[in-house]
């Protein structure tokens, strides 16, 4: 499974076009994209360019909302942290995941009471 996130301060695969790229390149039919609806937009793809793509090729997707300009400075603790509730951000979880195969695994992803971003 591979995630793509543009995460500057770490070594990534920055969008879904070089996520693809190294899909292809390691050729394996379990190998596939893990959508994590935040990243696809941030990065700026969306569900039109999830639509275009071999249903086979997604193998997990993550469900979560946040707004297009990042809350807080940190991208990092945002991913962790600040994550919306589907349908409350500028994500459009809905649509995203109506490209996805109905097999698919899947997860919501938000921020919880129980745990809060350090002060």
């Amino acid at each position: 499974m591979i995630r793509y996130t543009t995460w500057r301060d770490t070594i990534t695969v920055p969008d879904l076009p070089s996520a693809l790229d190294v899909i292809r390149q390691v050729g394996r039919p379990d190998f596939r994209l893990l959508v994590d609806t935040m990243h696809i937009v941030r990065s700026g793809s969306g569900p039109d360019d999830l639509a275009r793509l071999d249903p086979g090729v997604i193998g997990y997707i993550r469900l979560s909302d946040a707004p297009l300009v990042p809350a807080i400075p940190s991208y990092v603790e945002e991913a962790m942290f600040e994550r919306m509730v589907p349908g409350t951000g500028d994500c459009r979880c809905s649509t995203c995941s109506r490209y996805c195969r109905a097999s698919l695994s899947s997860a919501l992803r938000y921020r919880s009471a129980r745990r809060r971003r350090p002060a």
